[in-house]
């Protein structure tokens, strides 16, 4: 469980910056040296400190590549597309996620293109372009079912709801609504099942 989770983000930066100024270069603190910058990003970013996001990121980035670490550097990318959206960037958002995508092949870390996918949806929609949006959802579904991950669609279908939502195309998003509803009531799941209702 991430120190997030635990308590307030401005907590975590101090700890994983505490911890950070304490490591001697080893192979082992490289590791780490690299986590902590990644979580250090992640928090920037909950702040709202896209540069200082931004920066952590890149330093974990340089250490993952060193240690030729793809699936290190593959969370990097994905951290570093998030930041771009929320620079509204499209371009090097798109980018950071392709590169993430690359990486995680590398990696042979085909469940999590998924998670990627649904990232560049989200983009992609947050820009209107909606077209590429279903697009990255299709592709997001098809890993999920591929890996049998049940849990993981009724997201996708209540997004590709509501995106079918903004464009107009009812029938359509109330068949993907009934079908994360579906899923949702499969296991149980009251909290995000009020949600799609």
């Amino acid at each position: 469980m991430s120190l997030e989770m635990k308590g307030s983000s401005e907590e975590a930066v101090s700890i994983y910056n505490n911890t950070l100024g304490n490591l001697m270069d080893s192979d082992v603190n490289q590791e780490l040296d690299a986590r902590l910058h990644e979580q250090l990003a992640r928090s920037y970013l909950s702040l709202g400190d896209l540069k200082m996001a931004e920066f952590h990121v890149k330093k974990s980035i340089k250490i993952n590549q060193e240690r030729c670490n793809n699936f290190g550097e593959a969370l990097n990318y994905r951290t570093l597309g998030r930041i771009y959206s929320k620079f509204q960037d499209l371009t090097d958002a798109t980018d950071a996620f392709l590169e993430s995508l690359k990486h995680l092949e590398i990696a042979g870390k085909e469940f999590e293109k998924a998670q990627i996918f649904s990232d560049l949806a989200t983009l992609y929609s947050s820009f209107a372009r909606y077209k590429d949006a279903k697009n990255y959802y299709d592709k997001a579904l098809e890993v999920k079912v591929e890996a049998g991950d049940n849990y993981g669609l009724e997201f996708i279908y209540s997004n590709l709801g509501n995106l079918n939502l903004k464009v107009g195309n009812f029938d359509t998003a109330l068949n993907h609504f009934r079908s994360s509803l579906e899923i949702f009531q499969q296991f149980k799941d009251r909290l995000n099942m009020a949600k799609v209702l």
